[in-house]
Parts: C-alpha cells; structure tokens; sequence
C-alpha cells in the first residue's frame, strides 16, 4: 500500500510538473502571429489592378516605376535609422539601468523616432506630390476616389481609431469639432 502512495505521488509530480512546462511554454507563444508579408507576385500583381483602374500609359508607368525606385532610394537610410533607434529604445526598456539615465535616453530616443517619422511623412508627401503630377485630371479624380475608399476600408477594419483627419464634406463651417475615441 505504502509503495502504491509513493509511486501514486511520484507520477502526479511528473505529471504536474510536465502540465506546468507546457503552460508556461504555450504562454510565451500566446501570441497573435503577425500578419503575413506580401510576396513580389503579389505585390506585381496590386501594382498592375492600380495601373489598370487608373487607365495608366505606358509613359506614365515607366514614370511611376521610376518615381517608386528613387522614393524606395529615399526611404531606405530613414527606416534603417528609425529601426535601429527602435530597437535601441526597446533594448534600453529592457535594461536595468537606473530610473533617471533611462528616462532621458529614452525620451531622447523617441525625439529622434518622432524626428524620423516626420522625415519620413515628408518623403512620402512629396512622392505622392510627384506621382499625382504625371496624372491627367480624370485620373485624380480616380485616384482620390480610391483614397476615399482606402481610408473606408481601414476604418471598417480598425473600428476603435478616429475619424480620418483632412476636409470633411459635413462640415459646413469652420467650427473646430472634437472626437472622443
């Protein structure tokens, strides 16, 4: 009997023991998985649909083509600084360094993220100024209606965020209206 209470005892310490592994270990992967990445075939493929709705000629896609590499060229050294000023704030979050150090690095960090963000809004404004240039008017007013249909599909998927900022067609005067999320 005493042989059969230890033996009992012993397997419901492995087997709890084995039954808290797993849950820890299911814990650290609890995670959502991130969302898929977009593969050049598709990518080509919603350049295409894009070329074709707006009724692009060849002259205006070489144009783009052109447009997308030297925005691309622009791009490339602001996001490689943004990531690493990223991952050094996140690094620097993990650390035990003191409270103070750590705030300052840190809120001099995320001035050069912000900075960095700005610079890169400013590229894209300007290259989507470039890009609508080479557009006759029947193809802006395409292009803003797929705009407005974009910011309608965001705004159905992400329903917690806020109106989209810019004119509104309800907004007669220039009264300031605020938005509680």
């Amino acid at each position: 009997m005493k042989k059969t209470l230890i033996l009992m005892g012993i397997l419901i310490i492995t087997a709890s023991s084995t039954l808290a592994a797993n849950t820890q270990q299911t814990n650290q992967y609890d995670r959502p998985a991130p969302p898929p990445r977009i593969t050049k075939e598709e990518m080509a493929k919603r350049e295409a649909a894009f070329e074709q709705r707006l009724g692009l000629t060849e002259a205006q896609k070489q144009q783009a083509k052109d447009l997308r590499v030297k925005g691309h060229e622009q791009m490339k050294p602001i996001m490689e600084n943004l990531m690493s000023k990223k991952q050094e704030a996140h690094k620097l979050r993990q650390a035990q360094n003191s409270a103070n150090t750590q705030n300052e690095q840190l809120t001099k960090l995320n001035s050069e993220i912000q900075e960095l963000e700005k610079q890169a809004r400013e590229v894209r404004k300007a290259n989507m100024k470039d890009f609508e240039a080479i557009l006759n008017a029947d193809q802006k007013k395409t292009l803003k209606e797929m705009k407005q249909e974009g910011r309608q599909k965001y705004h159905k998927n992400h329903p917690g965020n806020r109106p989209p900022m810019g004119p509104r067609p309800d907004r007669q005067t220039k009264s300031v209206k605020t938005y509680s999320n």
